[in-house]
């Protein structure tokens, strides 16, 4: 993802992250999350359904969002494409730590 899109999400707090089932249906769901040095971390348990849909396809879009996941701006956010991967290890415990301070 481009700095510059990330600019759209600085003073947010949550974010309506886009995956797809298997058959290509897009599910949004609004997550809370966290932004170091231009990576977006979201938390979720391994076995959402969210977390599925991105084992089997790791292309996502993201938009910020309000606590319910209506898009944010005049005529709705502005859609990013991204690509979502599972840390572990250090990236997880980096994650964790940002999240908690935010």
């Amino acid at each position: 993802m481009a700095l510059e899109a990330l600019q759209a999400f600085a003073n947010e707090e949550y974010l309506n992250l886009e995956t797809y089932r298997k058959t290509g249906v897009a599910i949004g769901t609004p997550v809370w999350f966290a932004e170091k040095d231009g990576v977006i971390y979201v938390y979720s348990v391994a076995d959402a359904g969210k977390v599925k849909r991105i084992r089997n396809n790791p292309k996502v879009r993201i938009a910020p969002c309000g606590f319910r996941g209506e898009l944010k701006g005049r005529s709705g956010a502005q859609w990013t494409d991204a690509t979502a991967r599972i840390v572990s290890g250090a990236d997880e415990d980096r994650a964790h730590g940002l999240l908690e301070k935010k």
